[in-house]
Parts: C-alpha cells; structure tokens; sequence
C-alpha cells in the first residue's frame, strides 16, 4: 500500500514533470514564430542527404583556394595548420591544386583517393573518407604507396571517418606518414573555425548546416540543442529539480536494458515470421571477458547486444555457420556469415556470390565468411553505433532482418553444400 512519502514523491514527480512540459510548451511557440524569420529547422543537407563522395567534393571545394566559397586560402590554412606534425612542410602559401577523385594506374594498382591536394613543392596530401563504407582490400596501404612512388615520400595520407576509426590495412603506430581524422571531432573544430574566418554571411550559413548535419549524423544531437537545453536549465533551477532529474538518471541503466531486451524480442519475432522454426533455431554468441573464451547461449533475458563481440543471430541446427549481428569494439555492427571457429576455412566462391547478388562489396576475416558494417547513419531514429536504445522503430527491425534473409537466401545452398561435404 503507497505510504505518505510515496504519494509525495509522485506528486514531486507530477510537478516536476507539468512545469518543464509547460516550458517546453512556451519554447515551441516562439520558436514557431521565430521559424518565420529563420527557418531554424530547415537545413539543405537534410533535404539532399549527399552520399560520400557528394561530402568529398564539398571537403575539396572548401580546400580549393579558387573554390566556390571565395574565402580564397583561409579555409585550406586551417586545415593545414591542424596536420603540421605530420606535413614537415611549410605548405601555408604554396600554391597547390586540389582534385576530387583523383584517378591513378600503376601497373596492375589501379586505384582513386577520394580528395588529392598537390603542392608546388611536390608534397601530396591525399584524404580517403569513409563516411558510410568500408575499406577495401588493402586500399590505404596501396594509397600510401602509391603517393609515396610519385612525391618521393613527401606525403601525408589521411583517413577521415565519422569517429576517427583505425584501417584494416595500416597500423597508424606503424605509420608515420597516416593521420586519422573523425567527422565527429575534427572536422567539425575545422568548420567551426572556418565559420569564424568566413566574411560571407551566405557561406556562413551553409558551413553552419554543415556542421549541424555532420553532429545530427555522428551524435545523435542537433548543434544547437533547444529544447535539450530548455531540460538543463529546468534541472539546475532548484536543488529539488536537481535531485529528481538524479533521480530519473538513475534509472537509465535498467532502462537500457529493457529496451535491448524489447529490441531483440522484436528482432527475433520478425525473423520468426521467416524462418521455419523447426529447421533454426536462435544464437547468440559471446566472448566471456575472464576466460577470453567464446559461449553459445540463448535471447531469454539477453541484453548484452552492445557489448563488444555480442553476436545475435540463427542458423540452421545442421550448420556451424550462423547469420546475424556482432558489436565491434569501435561501437560499429557488423551483420553477415559468421564462421563458428577462426581457423576454419572458407567456402570457395561464397563471398564473391553474396557480393553479387547483393551489390555490396562484403569483406572476410578470421571469424566472418562474410561481412559488412551497418550503415549507420540511413534511416535510423536510434544511433545503433553507440548504443543509444532509448528509441527505435519498427522499420528499424524490418531493414536488418530483410538483409540477413537476403543473405540467407544466397548462402544457404553453399552452407549446405559445405555441410554435406563434411559429413
């Protein structure tokens, strides 16, 4: 039966809660007035959504001296002054060329580095950006070699993605010559002060949408938060507002969890719908910390999805192979045909097939037949790479499960064939 204290703290909670509705309330129609004017909803990047190399042409416009945005070499100074460990050279005032896509052939090696910035003095700087895919076979390491044969090792090669990841194919702390660069952190710095440079009032606006865009896509947040800030200043109003918003914080952890567990109960029932239950069956796999040893287990009360290595997923009860989802330490999803041991070998012709029937250029490891990373930024309402569960949709569950049937459908007849061989 609720006690007297119990009935207080709800109506705290109630008053709370009523108060900052009522300020939320307040701000949304001034900022509906005030949208009149600014429109500070409307961002162009959002109505175009421009694909990698769409933002690697706006990168190299912004780098050309002679670019669009008439700001001559300011912004190419900024940039420059932000990898001066690396270039060795004063490059602040030499004349250079910048080149989107620039094509290159050397022998057999036929490759194109996103942006290429070429230099009097015969210094390169090459930037590959993955702001969605995957790296390639080797790609950085044949990029660095093959700006390496052309400015006599006067170059600096960097890899721009959205959180600063390392490559597959290059040990930064094994090579001198390799910046890595996020989308999250510095080139937003780099934009910002590229605003404050900029003497155009309309250039100013569209390096604001920009960067607006790039921490909507990287963080989850708008720029300018509004109302989040409306939530803060309510928090800090009282120590009373203090202690209540403590209060709901401390609960975010369980919440998570719940979540997850809604998620993956979503998650499987979708893939239920498409899988004869008698011929699957439902596994998740993960790397006990302590042994370093891997475990089989089942959804029931699972909420370790976002956990590194976590993989959720089925197969059939004949194969050692499984289809699913894996976190990655760097908080990327990886999705595809898992392979039970590390050492075991790969089915001749399977990655290649898959590649083709989906369009997608898939990769192999020790423990994937084939993989890929998860796309992180398109039509997500949740930001799958940093396990923000607080909000996804429906259409969310549809578009992984989808995938991993189309992969199913593909492999499954070389799973069974491999199957067959070995028994």
């Amino acid at each position: 039966m609720p006690t007297s204290d119990d009935n207080d703290y709800r109506q705290r909670l109630i008053n709370f809660f009523s108060v900052l509705q009522q300020k939320l309330q307040d701000y949304r129609k001034m900022k509906r007035d005030i949208d009149r004017f600014l429109s500070t909803n409307f961002n162009v990047f959002n109505r175009i959504v421009p694909k990698e190399n769409a933002l690697s042409g706006i990168i190299a416009d912004l780098l050309k001296p002679a670019g669009s945005h008439g700001q001559q070499r300011i912004f190419l100074k900024a940039f420059l002054r932000r990898i001066t460990r690396i270039t060795h050279d004063d490059l602040l005032e030499q004349p250079c060329k910048v080149h989107p896509e620039a094509f290159y052939q050397n022998g057999n090696d036929i490759g194109r580095i996103d942006i290429l910035v070429e230099f009097n003095s015969g210094f390169r700087i090459g930037i590959e950006n993955k702001w969605e895919s995957s790296e390639g076979d080797d790609q950085l390491l044949r990029y660095r070699n093959h700006l390496n044969g052309v400015s006599n090792g006067k170059f600096c090669l960097i890899y721009l993605t959205p959180d600063g990841r390392e490559p597959d194919s290059i040990s930064p702390r094994d090579e001198n010559r390799l910046l890595l660069m996020s989308y999250r952190s510095d080139i937003l710095e780099w934009l910002q002060e590229c605003v404050q440079l900029c003497e155009s009032d309309k250039f100013r606006w569209f390096l604001r949408d920009f960067m607006d865009y790039i921490s909507t896509r990287t963080e989850g947040r708008r720029q300018m938060p509004g109302e989040e800030d409306i939530i803060i200043r309510h928090a800090l109003e009282s120590r009373e507002n203090l202690e209540m918003t403590l209060d709901i914080c401390s609960i975010l952890a369980e919440l998570r969890e719940r979540r997850i567990r809604e998620f993956l109960k979503e998650f499987k029932e979708c893939l239920e719908r498409h899988l004869d239950s008698s011929e699957y069956e439902y596994i998740r796999i993960v790397s006990d910390p302590l042994t370093k040893k891997w475990s089989e287990g089942q959804w029931e009360d699972e909420c370790r999805l976002f956990k590194k290595y976590a993989f959720f997923g089925f197969r059939k009860r004949s194969w050692r192979y499984q289809i699913g989802i894996e976190q990655e330490p760097n908080g990327d999803i990886l999705y595809g045909v898992r392979k039970n041991i590390e050492s075991q070998e790969y089915i001749p012709n399977l990655k290649k097939t898959i590649d083709d029937k989906t369009g997608m250029s898939g990769k192999q490891s020790s423990w994937w037949e084939w993989y890929i990373r998860w796309k992180w930024y398109i039509r997500w309402e949740w930001y799958i790479s940093y396990g923000d569960l607080i909000r996804y949709d429906e259409e969310t569950v549809k578009e992984i499960v989808n995938q991993l049937i189309r992969i199913l459908n593909t492999a499954e007849r070389f799973i069974d064939r491999e199957v067959g061989r070995d028994s």
